[in-house]
């Protein structure tokens, strides 16, 4: 006899995503520093003083993203994903808006277009955003995206 069964939510992390989310916290808080202290982001050439502007949202969205993977080595469940998703990919949205319209980027005349590659990598990265919200909403829901699906197991 053939059943479905659903797989319960799991409420602590496995191992395996514990390494995960504790990996994107290291390097999130590695970053944070690297930007905000030493070196700190006035070293990167293409980077203009107008980026002073936009650092704010950027330190906003990378901290969201810290406290979001904090909170998923203590809870994992799809609900708590689902809502960390929202707010990392909200917050990161106006980032990546505020970016684009500050545009703090100077490229050297080396015969490539790369205010126009920059241009199309922000556009894709705004893309991909918006469909992280929709799938973050859907997993916090419990949406067809955000439901486990049933797995088949055979009863004797």
């Amino acid at each position: 006899m053939s059943t479905i069964s659903q797989r319960p939510q799991r409420t602590a992390p496995s191992p395996a995503s514990r390494g995960g989310y504790g990996g994107v916290v290291l390097v999130v808080a590695v970053l944070l520093y690297l930007m905000n202290v030493s070196p700190g982001w006035r070293v990167v050439p293409i980077l203009t003083s107008e980026t002073s502007l936009v650092l704010g949202s950027v330190n906003a969205a990378l901290g969201v993203v810290l406290l979001a993977n904090l909170l998923y080595l203590v809870v994992d469940s799809r609900p708590v994903r689902g809502l960390g998703g929202l707010a990392t990919s909200g917050v990161s949205m106006i980032a990546l808006f505020r970016i684009w319209e500050v545009f703090p980027f100077h490229f050297a005349d080396t015969g490539f277009d790369w205010v126009v590659l920059t241009r199309v990598l922000l556009v894709a990265a705004i893309v991909g955003t918006v469909v992280g919200l929709v799938a973050s909403g859907a997993m916090m829901l419990g949406g067809p995206w955000g439901s486990r699906r049933p797995t088949r197991r055979d009863d004797e």
